[in-house]
């Protein structure tokens, strides 16, 4: 339904038009990704970025982004608006929602719980995407663990385990051993806290392959989910909000009700003209509609170009979303430090094991309520060594390349140099 001011275009004079707010229309918005599953010695990049000189159509309108990735514009018109404006939508990174297809309980007294999904892709070797410094970990999007984040290891094909006694057993492919750990003083996975059949989770610690951070081909990864998220939001901000109100002119009204008359219902668009705010024309949501008993055909109509509105509640109730944001933090940063604390106590007790084996460079240990001492000296002089590439005048550290072989059973470990770094022998 197209309406305007004057004889014959629908409205009556005395159309009244209220600005919402003193926020002024947005040219240019800066966006802001998330962080997790970065490389940045790969992606060049601290934090997620738009696709680079890129776009993409919403609602009649075309916006594009510039060829660094940092921010979007109105491609289709020149904007009127100067405004520069940000917006963090660190929420949105690289990464894929799987679905656990099997559970298996290799062992419910030591808390050791795997999961298999069998819908992860063959190109998808999680091993092959580890980001350096950091640890690959799991986190589970419902069930008694929603929320729970873990340690793992993946296996992406099938390997055959042989014991000590000669038999073997195989562990199935797409496969994640999960690490136990203390959580809210209680040790999960548990026969309570389990991971379950079709439940989702979500690997961090990869950077995953492009298809799943920015594929400009299909349009798709998280740099256009960021995209679209970002383009709605300058949608809805790029022009200024206002608020018309007026009465159609009875006569016309009445001569042409059959056109008009289904269009006049709450929810519903009428292009609006008028010589000053919009000559081209624009389409404005009709918010209410004022019928009278005595004149039907003269409805007053308030249209506005406002989608939605925020109310004092929602900006105090994300308030109380980010205290809950920063408790939740502080307590995955302890949950951390206990992880810690178990590898810890665990490597010991592996070290105190060595005592049995015949190991006797040390006493079993000490375990006194204080030390106070000027010095300590941690370690040994005989494990301070690396694989170097030449014995005179060592530069590099070289990693050997050592393989094992499941047909033959058997290890293979070239030849190299070790230099020690504190036994003085040069």
């Amino acid at each position: 339904l197209s309406l305007s001011y004057g004889k014959g275009n629908g409205f009556m004079p005395g159309v009244g038009r209220t600005s919402l707010s003193d926020e002024k229309p947005i040219k240019r918005l800066y966006i802001q990704g998330g962080d997790r599953n970065i490389d940045y010695s790969k992606y060049h990049s601290k934090e997620l970025l738009l696709p680079k000189g890129q776009s993409l159509e919403y609602e009649g309108r075309t916006y594009k982004t510039d060829d660094d990735g940092y921010y979007i514009e109105r491609l289709d018109v020149i904007s009127d608006a100067v405004k520069e404006d940000s917006l963090d939508l660190s929420e949105i990174y690289p990464s894929r929602i799987g679905t656990i297809s099997s559970v298996v309980v290799v062992d419910a007294s030591k808390n050791f719980y795997d999961i298999v999904d069998s819908s992860i892709p063959n190109e998808l070797n999680y091993e092959n995407y580890l980001i350096e410094g950091e640890t690959m970990t799991i986190i589970f999007q419902d069930g008694m663990l929603a929320g729970k984040e873990f340690e793992c290891k993946y296996i992406h094909d099938a390997v055959t385990i042989t014991n000590p006694d000669g038999t073997t057993y195989t562990k199935a492919a797409r496969r994640f051993e999960i690490v136990p750990q203390e959580i809210d003083g209680i040790i999960m996975p548990n026969s309570t806290y389990a991971p379950v059949a079709n439940g989702k989770y979500i690997v961090f610690g990869c950077s995953l392959p492009d298809s799943y951070v920015c594929d400009n081909v299909n349009k798709v990864g998280a740099s256009w989910d960021m995209f679209r998220e970002g383009v709605r939001y300058l949608y809805e901000h790029e022009e200024q909000k206002f608020t018309f109100t007026g009465t159609l002119q009875g006569l016309w009204a009445k001569q042409n009700w059959e056109n008009v008359g289904g269009h006049l219902k709450v929810g519903g668009y009428i292009l609006f003209t008028d010589t000053q705010f919009a000559p081209a024309g624009k389409l404005i949501r009709i918010t209410g509609i004022k019928e009278f008993l005595t004149s039907p055909y003269t409805p007053t109509i308030e249209i506005s170009s406002s989608i939605s509105s925020v109310t004092t509640s929602s900006k105090m109730k994300k308030i109380d979303n980010v205290d809950v944001l920063i408790e939740e933090m502080n307590k995955n940063a302890l949950s951390f430090t206990k992880r810690r604390f178990r590898d810890a106590k665990e490597t010991i007790e592996m070290l105190n094991d060595l005592m049995d084996a015949g190991f006797d460079n040390f006493t079993n240990g000490i375990n006194p309520i204080t030390v106070q001492t000027m010095s300590m000296l941690v370690g040994d002089e005989s494990l301070q060594f690396r694989f170097v590439d030449r014995k005179t005048a060592p530069i590099s550290e070289v990693t050997p390349n050592i393989t094992y072989s499941q047909e033959n059973k058997q290890m293979t470990i070239p030849a190299g140099i070790l230099q020690h770094m504190t036994l003085g022998i040069d």
